[in-house]
């Protein structure tokens, strides 16, 4: 027993040889005695020998059949080697033995959650913390698996929790931060990232990470140069790898994307299926059809029940009755059935709406529809009320007295160029006509106004978030700064252009303010047809959250508040901004297409005219649309469905 004591003490003071071989004789001296082989276990998975460690550990169990931290430690090592159905049985094994083994549940909980089980890994997770609230590890496991399945406020507490009981928990810290920024708490998020960062610089989860959340912000520099430090440190690292990818994409570098896709693809452990399914997305944003097409058939073959791959294939295919791929649609009813997934249901739903509208089966259409934007909206805790209080608030405060005392205090620049209106009312479509031009640069859905720029500005009572200094920008000499901050946001995006687009279409409630801040700046609103635009939004689903878009009467209570805050800006900077019809500009395309360039005041190019062929990646629902000549296929496509849309009719019949 002394014996076993002394190797035990060399093994916790980090003497790990000596240990391993005081084990070692003692394992010969008393071959009965499990502990030296448990202990011998986990030095050899210390040394990464997994098929030694799984030997001695499995000697341990068999010397003390009643050895639960054996069972765990045989599971553990199933699960790293991949085998996941016999790391499931030694689990439950210890289980058997003692039901209260925490370890146990939390890893049986990552068990099910790799076999996609999500409802028994919850089960698992809930488990543990229910036994003992201050398992941090499980709270920050019930997190991920939380937000893997779309909710993910549930999982931002969860996070929040682990937090609490380890203000240490490195994960934890890391996955609160993109939760945070994720909800729209950026500045919060980007804070605790960097303090991981400043602790932890040579760490390739927490490079990874921050690198992230700059993606999303478009600071895309800084970002590759953290996640070329990532991939330095751990090559083999596949999601720095798959990011890389995707900033690469985002910056339209396609060669470099396609060479980064060929390394993701040999790397150990990687998800085929999944990565099959996210070059196609970049093939798809290139508007390159067919290699998309291929990508997601191919990831449809290696994983059917991958739902996701579905709607993108509805995307980019149109179904006629006796199509190859019919079949694999009417499976997929099926499938939805089995999944526990709400995001996957969502997706199939959608799936299947594109699908029977493509067969022309209208009623079937939208009743998959329906159900997909319902199951949607339960996802958001989401008030129509508050936008239009608030919406209320700005037209009260915009007086033609502010405007007129405020004018001659904004940034002077002729750099950024707004697109605005409704989402799906032809805003891409628009930028896509600019972006073709040489001496433009088409920023895409940039955001920076509303996160970022507008914050601590105070108009009277009216403030735009508060600023986290405490210091406020009061008008009108506060829309200087927020004019400037602007310009130091975008002008990185490209040094050369003459024009810089910023394509967020819901920047048509600060258009108040983006004409007073940016007083040179050009403005176009697109507008479309109100039915088609609502019918077009209910029938998207749209990467971001846009709430109102997934209820038919909070769809079209939304857009009366959009035409009167739009009438409201009309009356106060009438000139100000160009409208763009988008009908017109279907019906009469280069007319309105050098009426728009000249309003940007540049010269035509042919270019615009071509603007399909333009190689800039789209990422947005109008990725396919953009990629094809004018087409007027979706103007009155609303009218298909026009008896199940009473709901926003009955709203809309003021403006109809």
């Amino acid at each position: 027993m002394e014996k076993l004591k002394d190797a035990i003490n060399l093994f916790n003071q980090g003497k790990v040889r000596e240990a391993e071989k005081a084990f070692l004789r003692l394992a010969k001296e008393d071959p009965q005695n499990f502990q030296p082989y448990f202990y011998l276990a986990i030095i050899s998975k210390a040394k990464r020998d997994l098929q030694k460690a799984f030997e001695f550990a499995n000697k341990s169990v068999s010397l003390n059949p009643k050895f639960v931290d054996g069972y765990n430690f045989l599971g553990g090592i199933s699960y790293e080697s991949g085998d996941i159905d016999k790391a499931v049985t030694y689990f439950e094994k210890a289980l058997s033995l003692n039901p209260n083994y925490l370890p146990a549940w939390n890893n049986l909980g990552l068990c099910y959650k790799a076999k996609r089980n999500f409802e028994q890994a919850k089960f698992c997770f809930e488990k543990v913390v229910s036994l003992d609230s201050n398992y941090a590890d499980a709270w920050n496991n019930l997190g991920t698996l939380l937000k893997g399945i779309g909710k993910k406020k549930e999982a931002l507490n969860c996070f929040k929790k682990a937090l609490e009981k380890n203000p240490q928990f490195l994960e934890a810290k890391l996955n609160l931060g993109l939760s945070f920024c994720e909800e729209g708490k950026v500045e919060e998020g980007i804070k605790l990232l960097q303090e991981c960062y400043k602790a932890h610089p040579r760490n390739p989860k927490v490079l990874h990470s921050l690198a992230s959340v700059l993606i999303e912000r478009k600071r895309f520099d800084e970002a590759e140069k953290l996640l070329r430090q990532a991939l330095s440190i751990a090559p083999n690292f596949i999601d720095a790898r798959k990011n890389l990818v995707r900033l690469l994409y985002l910056k339209g570098c396609m060669k470099e994307v396609l060479e980064e896709m060929k390394v993701v693809f040999t790397l150990k452990g990687v998800n085929k299926s999944v990565d099959y399914f996210s070059l196609g997305n970049t093939f798809a944003a290139l508007g390159k059809k067919d290699e998309a097409f291929d990508c997601y058939i191919k990831a449809l073959e290696l994983a059917p029940d991958y739902i996701p791959v579905y709607r993108q294939i509805s995307l980019i295919h149109r179904f006629k009755q006796g199509d190859k791929l019919c079949n694999k649609f009417f499976d997929l009813e099926k499938r939805l059935n089995r999944t526990t997934r709400v995001d996957f249901k969502i997706e199939g739903y959608f799936a299947l709406y594109k699908f029977y509208e493509d067969l022309g089966d209208y009623k079937k259409a939208f009743s998959y529809l329906k159900q997909g934007c319902d199951l949607k909206r339960t996802l958001f805790n989401f008030s129509i009320e508050v936008i239009e209080r608030n919406t209320e608030k700005v037209m009260k405060i915009f007086t033609e007295k502010v405007v007129e005392l405020s004018k001659g205090y904004g940034c002077p620049s002729k750099v950024p160029v707004f697109i605005l209106g409704m989402p799906r009312s032809g805003t891409t479509l628009v930028e896509q006509i600019l972006a073709s031009h040489p001496d433009v640069h088409g920023g895409g859905e940039l955001l920076f106004f509303i996160n970022d720029c507008v914050k601590g500005l105070r108009i009277g009572n009216l403030v735009f978030e508060n600023p986290q200094n405490g210091k406020f920008l009061d008008a009108p000499y506060g829309f200087f700064e927020v004019g400037w901050r602007y310009l130091q946001k975008i002008r990185p995006l490209n040094y050369e252009a003459l024009r810089i687009t910023d394509k967020t279409p819901t920047n048509f409630f600060l258009l108040g303010v983006i004409a007073l801040s940016l007083p040179e700046a050009k403005i176009i609103h697109v507008k479309r047809n109100a039915m088609d635009t609502c019918f077009s939004c209910y029938r998207t689903l749209f990467v971001d959250d846009h709430e109102w878009s997934y209820n038919l009467e909070e769809l079209g209570r939304f857009y009366l508040l959009y035409e009167r805050i739009m009438e409201h800006w009309r009356k106060l900077f009438n000139g100000c901004f160009l409208e763009v019809q988008y009908e017109d500009l279907v019906d009469n395309f280069e007319k309105e297409a050098k009426r728009i360039i000249k309003y940007c005041e540049l010269e035509w190019h042919p270019d615009c005219a071509k603007f399909w062929k333009t190689k800039r990646s789209v990422a947005t629902a109008s990725m396919m649309q953009v990629r094809q000549p004018i087409y007027k296929t979706s103007i009155g496509r609303w009218k298909k469905y026009e008896k199940f849309l009473e709901p926003l009719i009955k709203i809309l019949e003021p403006i109809l």
